[in-house]
């Protein structure tokens, strides 16, 4: 939502300013540029591209508009998910909970945890991890090895999208003047035409190198960096689902653990130690195993 009313400011401040000092919007809607910039734009990403990437790529555009950002209820449900996941291993053995592991969506123990459940990587993440918890006797300390690696390659992996989208933003001005000098070579032919036909032909290909900073550093630029902050906000889910899984591999009481997980929330949305408290509270009383 936020990066819809972004693009919206910022078109109505570039394009708002220029008609406020007697611009003519006709001059800056030249079609024929947005073919050159966006196809020869386009073309170059499709060149570097591969057709998984690509999917992947409009997969993360698509979230920098209508994925939310995380928030202190997608933590709290978290650590109430943990809180249920540590109370059926009590209660019924970590072997019960690996037959849950197999379909997440329709266990009791997940039932509760909707958000999570929205989150297919955190998902993956958390089953997978489990079950290299009960299925061999691993140390904690290379199970932390073996998290923080499956973490890194998977925030690598998402960041790919953001460099590619990056490097279609910096390639922008440069065919914008790419469109620009078209322009002038168009506009060289009428050479002998009056003043008044020549200067729109001129401000017409100038156009071209408008377009492309402005397609460059207000639109495509932002939204390769809104890419970033998302897999940041990825990563940071999945390093406290890490630490609280390490915690409790190590032997620490579940409700310590769920402290360590709490404090590794980011310090914005971190809940405080009593809000925690009531939520875990809510959660229990709900529980369906």
């Amino acid at each position: 939502m936020f990066a819809t009313i972004g693009i919206f400011v910022v078109l109505f401040s570039v394009i708002g300013g220029f008609l406020i000092e007697g611009g003519n919007i006709s001059i800056i809607f030249q079609p024929v540029e947005f073919l050159i910039i966006g196809g020869s734009a386009v073309g170059a990403f499709i060149i570097i591209s591969t057709p998984q990437k690509f999917k992947t790529i409009v997969s993360s555009v698509k979230e920098v508009f209508f994925s939310k950002p995380y928030d202190t209820n997608d933590y709290k449900e978290l650590l109430g998910l943990m809180q249920n996941l540590f109370r059926f291993i009590q209660k019924n053995g970590p072997i019960k909970l690996e037959q849950t592991l197999d379909d997440p969506e329709n266990s009791k123990v997940f039932s509760n945890f909707s958000r999570f459940l929205q989150k297919k990587p955190q998902v993956e993440f958390l089953v997978d991890s489990l079950r290299v918890m009960i299925n061999a006797k691993i140390p904690h300390y290379d199970l932390e090895n073996l998290f923080d690696s499956e973490i890194e390659y998977f925030f690598h992996e998402h960041m790919k999208s953001s460099k590619l989208i990056n490097y279609i933003a910096d390639s922008l001005p440069g065919l914008g003047i790419i469109a620009a000098v078209l322009g002038i070579v168009l506009t060289m032919q009428h050479i002998s035409d009056p003043p008044e036909v020549l200067g729109h032909s001129i401000g017409s290909a100038l156009v071209g190198t408008f377009l492309g900073i402005f397609l460059c550093y207000g639109i495509v630029g932002p939204i390769a960096k809104k890419i970033e902050y998302n897999a940041n906000e990825e990563k940071e889910f999945l390093y406290v689902i890490k630490v609280i899984l390490i915690c409790y591999a190590s032997g620490l009481n579940s409700n310590i653990t769920l402290e360590f997980g709490r404090r590794a929330i980011p310090l914005p949305i971190r809940p405080d130690f009593f809000e925690v408290e009531t939520t875990l509270k809510e959660f229990k009383k709900i529980e369906k195993f």
